[in-house]
């Protein structure tokens, strides 16, 4: 391989940012995998390498690849190669009226050289490592790979390719009226991914916010159906009077008993001092006297307990009212304990349903949010190379459709497109298309035409019958594999 001088050593700030439009013009490989020696003049063109399998398509491909991203080629070392000739990768790359020579030997970093204006001359590219992350992307640089690979893969090779960057601030709006719901996200998803973990948010706490309205709502309507159609009246004067009256009444019947009671003894303290008297005035006539005091005495007697049956004829009546009060004012006590309990429930139901209304309103302004963040992801994913693209976590949508159940032309379209917007974005358009096999003749056919038209360069493999070949792209003569 060719050397440069230090005196030649080109001094470019930033190498890869003049560099637009470069294509692979050649390739040389020793001891790389399966290949022991191997050179192909795809002279910026597409490449179709076929052949069986272990003819070395998929080596050539890989070797490429290797030659343009990190690390050393030890690990593609040719599996009984001498020790003295490790793996090597030449690549050259050429456009816009510039050319670079790429070379990769073993353990060894990679070697940037570029053209001396129209000589023959080879400088070095400063920070060659750095040059060629600048120059190729390996992300999805495989669309068939991403095709055939299980939908959890497809998603995140998916999201690693798309160029989105989150609007925080527009994010922040968008959540503000339902903050309280959103828990902070893990740092460094992707904005779909990242907007996905909030919708989920949302999502659950309106479920949870529906589910308590339906329980407030129905307690409240058990609440009604114990509560009579009209309220009980209120009657807690009525039964404030009628303990005044039951109370007045006892004293009154009290007052009376105690009346007739005193009466009662007045009159027996009377006969008794009239006999008393009489016995000592007329000892003599002691037996006709005590016999008409004694007649007296009875008569006396009768007359107080007269007046007392006529008393306790009074107080029974008076005992009759204040039964009839007491009654009267148990069921006064009830309808108050009634309207009570009315009252109680209906400011209970009322509170249940005003909370109802509370977390209906919450869902409401939870339904606008989740809208609103809709409307802000589309916004966001507005850019993507295909319309109607989402990704939901570890699932794949076009158009609301699961990606598996989208029919295998538009799977290859957006492969394809996807592929073709992440290469697009970087100076070396070039893809690398193996196990084409997976895809029939038409789907194949199209997607290769399709990358043609879109001015990326592709490295396909596919596995045949007959000999190794190499088909250029746009033209059909194939010729044998060196």
């Amino acid at each position: 391989m060719a050397k440069s001088k230090k005196s030649d050593q080109l001094s470019l700030a930033e190498p890869a940012a003049r560099v637009r439009d470069l294509r692979v013009l050649s390739i040389q490989i020793r001891n790389v995998l399966g290949l022991a020696e191997r050179s192909l003049d795809a002279d910026g063109r597409a490449v179709l390498i076929s052949g069986p399998n272990a003819s070395g398509k998929s080596s050539l491909l890989q070797a490429v690849q290797a030659g343009l991203g990190g690390g050393s080629l030890a690990k593609l070392a040719r599996v009984g190669a001498p020790e003295d000739e490790p793996p090597e990768v030449v690549l050259v790359l050429g456009g816009g009226g510039e050319e670079y020579r790429v070379e990769k030997r073993g353990e060894e970093t990679a070697h940037v050289l570029k053209r001396v204006g129209d000589s023959q001359a080879f400088a070095d590219v400063p920070r060659p490592q750095e040059f060629l992350s600048q120059l190729f992307d390996p992300t999805l640089a495989n669309p068939v790979a991403w095709l055939l690979a299980k939908p959890k893969d497809q998603a995140i090779l998916l999201l690693e390719a798309l160029p989105l960057e989150m609007d925080e601030s527009g994010l922040a709006q968008v959540v503000a009226e339902v903050a309280g719901h959103v828990r902070p996200v893990p740092a460094g998803l992707h904005p779909l991914e990242h907007l996905a973990l909030i919708r989920d948010q949302l999502f659950t706490a309106r479920t949870g916010v529906n589910r308590d309205a339906r329980s407030k709502k129905e307690a409240a309507e058990q609440l009604r159906r114990e509560l009579p159609a009209k309220a009980p009246a209120d009657a807690r004067a009525a039964i404030a009077e009628a303990e005044a009256r039951a109370g007045e009444l006892a004293a009154q019947v009290a007052r009376e008993e105690e009346k007739a009671a005193g009466a009662e003894r007045e009159a027996v303290r009377a006969a008794q001092a009239a006999r008393a008297q009489e016995e000592a005035q007329a000892r003599a006539e002691l037996e006709r006297k005590l016999h008409e005091a004694a007649r007296r005495f009875e008569t006396a007697r009768q007359a107080a307990a007269a007046a007392r049956q006529g008393a306790e004829a009074t107080l029974q009546a008076r005992r009759a009212e204040l039964g009839t009060a007491r009654e009267a004012l148990a069921a006064l006590r009830g309808q108050g304990e009634a309207a009570a309990r009315f009252r109680a429930l209906d400011e209970q139901a009322t509170g249940f349903e005003g909370e109802a209304t509370a977390h209906e309103a919450e869902s409401a302004r939870l339904s606008a949010a989740l809208d609103r963040l809709d409307a802000f992801r589309r916004g966001l994913a507005k850019d993507l190379p295909i319309p109607g693209l989402e990704v939901e976590g570890a699932e794949i949508r076009l158009d609301g459709v699961p990606l598996a159940q989208v029919n295998t032309s538009r799977r290859v379209e957006v492969a394809a497109r996807v592929a073709t917007a992440r290469a697009e974005r970087n100076p070396l358009k070039v893809l690398f298309l193996d196990g084409l096999e997976g895809l029939d003749s038409e789907h194949r056919e199209a997607l290769l035409a399709y990358l043609v038209e879109e001015g990326v360069q592709a490295f396909a493999a596919i596995v045949t019958d007959g000999e190794p070949a190499v088909r250029y792209i746009g033209a059909m003569t194939e010729t044998p594999m060196p």
